[in-house]
């Protein structure tokens, strides 16, 4: 009788642990169900809440994040498939991680082809309910590093396989895919005209089916034009690399604006005078970078000289139609600032950043500007330890910079954060630029670079 009461206490307990397992459980999927009606920010592998900065989630994956209603997907491009007996395996394989909003794995997609270094996920993006994935190296009917672009249902069937009508040799079919909420587009190196690399961009519908492949109107050797791609309302927007015809200099130069609807053109942009002074780079590099702000888009010439002094840098912005409403240039120019070089926008805010700008007494800090969606100054924003960049660190990483809503987010990856070297540091602010609080490195040690990368859902 005694060993039978001693059973039901321990059966008890058991019951009692279990059940307590359970309600964690239950509580956890409840406030990540509420989280799911926040804006959420990856850094890393870190999930983050936008309006609070609080932790919600250590994911577990490094890689290009990209969030639907309902899903998470993750690539890793670099991801390798090794056996572990042998040790031998496919190197950058490539590989995307299918999550459900309670961050639990819905299934792992890897490519048809399994060969070395084609990078499957480098690019994932969510049309409606079905995901897009880029895989740029693969080999396709036998012709290596082709490229294609898969379409898959939010649960990881394949829906369907984009390639490029004229594959050859390293076209990298999917170098650059953007998405609409009904048009897919994608980006390959071609060669219209028998010009190498000369670039074509495929405007497909949401099922996959191709509408119009829109190339250049003078197809020009190595100008890769599309490799650059985005999209505001209705509008098309793409960035030849290379206006020149020599190769390695990127010196860009010209923005066209399609239709998205039909692929017809509406404005080719570019600037009056897009070199300068006849040096080695003296072109102003208009088109480099570019983001969208509400009904309008922003583009920098980063090496734009501004009064003088030499690629100072400036940004223009342009409404939906190609019509230049300001041109938006630092108060204070000083030479080799960049200010351009990065662009991040949103219905609110306009964020450029000056690379290499002094801050105070702080050689090559960097400097966010930032303006309103009219193009009207609002103030200098940096890091609150600005250290001045030795000329090997100066561009291995920039400023990372992020808006969405009345948020704004800084990453400072250089940043020697709670005295450790490289560590890095997120700092978020209001659409004004005021600061609401930091975000330390979760794991902080020396080159960690935290806040590198930073994606909003």
């Amino acid at each position: 009788m005694k060993i039978f009461k001693l059973f039901l206490v321990v059966l008890f307990i058991l019951s009692f642990y279990n059940c307590s397992d359970l309600l964690d459980d239950f509580l956890d999927e409840e406030e990540n169900k509420d989280k799911q009606n926040s804006d959420l920010f990856v850094v890393g592998n870190y999930l983050y809440d936008i309006n609070d900065g609080l932790l919600v989630k250590e994911l577990g994956y490094s890689g290009t994040k990209s969030f639907s209603k309902d899903r998470l997907a993750i690539g890793v491009p670099g991801e390798d498939k090794i056996n572990k007996e042998t040790g031998r395996g496919i190197l950058d394989l490539g590989a995307v991680y299918l999550f459900d909003r309670n961050y639990k794995l819905i299934k792992k997609l890897v490519p048809d082809s399994p060969d070395s270094k084609i990078f499957f996920g480098g690019d994932v993006l969510w049309l409606g309910e079905n995901l897009i994935v880029s895989c740029v190296y693969e080999r396709v009917n036998g012709i290596e590093g082709a490229g294609a672009v898969y379409i898959f249902d939010k649960n990881g069937n394949l829906i369907k396989k984009l390639v490029s009508n004229k594959p050859y040799r390293f076209c990298s079919f999917g170098e650059e895919v953007a998405v609409s909420d009904n048009r897919i587009i994608v980006y390959t190196r071609g060669k219209p005209d028998n010009k190498y690399e000369s670039g074509e961009v495929y405007l497909f519908n949401q099922d996959g089916e191709l509408i119009k492949t829109i190339t250049a109107e003078t197809p020009k050797l190595r100008g890769r034009f599309g490799r650059k791609l985005g999209i505001f309302q209705d509008t098309l927007v793409v960035v030849p690399e290379n206006e020149g015809e020599t190769y390695g200099i990127k010196n860009f130069g010209e923005v066209y604006l399609f239709n998205l609807e039909d692929g017809s053109l509406i404005k080719k942009l570019s600037l009056d005078n897009p070199e300068q002074d006849g040096r080695f780079y003296g072109a102003k590099f208009f088109g480099s970078a570019f983001d969208i702000s509400g009904d309008k888009i922003v583009i920098g010439a980063f090496n734009e000289d501004i009064d003088g002094k030499k690629s100072a840098g400036a940004a223009y912005l342009y409404d939906k139609s190609g019509n230049l409403i300001k041109k938006l240039v630092s108060d204070k120019p000083n030479e080799w600032d960049y200010f351009g070089k990065k662009i991040v926008a949103s219905e609110n805010a306009i964020l450029v950043c000056a690379d290499l700008e002094d801050y105070g007494t702080v050689k090559d800090a960097g400097v966010v500007h930032l303006f309103d969606n009219n193009g009207n100054f609002i103030k200098r924003l940096t890091s609150k330890k600005s250290e001045s960049r030795p000329l090997s660190r100066m561009n291995q990483y920039e400023i990372a910079m992020a808006t969405k809503g009345d948020r704004i987010l800084l990453g400072f990856p250089e940043e020697d954060a709670q005295n450790i070297k490289n560590s890095g540091i997120i700092y978020i602010l209001d659409s004004k630029g005021n600061f609401i609080r930091a975000i330390d490195n979760p794991r902080p040690v020396v080159n960690s670079y935290f806040g590198k990368s930073i994606t909003i859902e």
